[in-house]
């Protein structure tokens, strides 16, 4: 199981968390605090990562007033069409400081990254959890 360190914003206060998927069930955890979370599936459908993400940020963080400070929640974060369909929406890549061409051997990061540049994304589908 790959287990990740991610900062997680709740209620306002930065704090350290882990975020791990094993055998199909996400597992966020912090100091006072955990969500396991399974991603639903439709017949025919293979749930893509940022579908998945956008599922439990509305279904499990928001109401909890978590915002995950990761990639896949950034202002930087973008998915070119082929990143996203190669990848299955784990993949894309990251815009801070980018001025030329995107390199996907330098520039690419995956949804549950994370960094010191993460900038919020000042939209309503964040806020409501349909980052």
């Amino acid at each position: 199981m790959d287990v990740r360190t991610v900062t997680l914003e709740i209620e306002g206060r930065l704090t350290e968390g882990t975020f791990a998927i094993s055998e199909g069930r996400w597992h966020l955890r912090w100091t006072g605090g955990e969500v396991t979370f399974s991603p639903s599936s439709r017949p025919h459908h293979t749930v893509q990562g940022d579908e998945a993400l956008r599922q439990f940020i509305a279904e499990e963080l928001a109401p909890r007033g978590i915002v995950p400070h990761i990639c896949g929640t950034c202002a930087f974060f973008a998915f070119s069409g082929m990143s996203r369909s190669m990848s299955g929406g784990w993949v894309g890549y990251c815009l801070h400081d980018k001025t030329g061409p995107l390199n996907p051997l330098q520039d690419t990061v995956e949804i549950w990254n994370g960094c010191a540049h993460w900038t919020v994304r000042e939209s309503k589908e964040v806020q409501d959890g349909k980052v």
